[in-house]
């Protein structure tokens, strides 16, 4: 069961952390296809599938840490004395 804020409220935790997620899934696309139609000889210049690639690889980065972060913040509080 997926739980989901209502309409007008404020974003869940959840629902930020699926945005992101899909935010650097575009990042990850749009690099691919920059990269793809720079091979096929497209009019795409090398500096864009550049500049596209290191913006989905720190878009990615971060969203590791975070992750990172999130598993160690769960793994402290759940060693916590009740």
């Amino acid at each position: 069961m997926l739980f989901r804020s209502p309409v007008g409220a404020t974003p869940s935790f959840l629902d930020t952390m699926r945005s992101a997620v899909d935010s650097v899934n575009a990042q990850q696309s749009l690099s691919r296809e920059l990269q793809n139609a720079y091979v096929r000889g497209e009019d795409v210049s090398l500096t864009d599938v550049a500049i596209a690639m290191q913006r989905s690889s720190v878009a990615f980065e971060a969203t590791v840490q975070v992750r990172n972060k999130i598993l160690e913040s769960y793994k402290e509080i759940m060693s916590m004395t009740v």
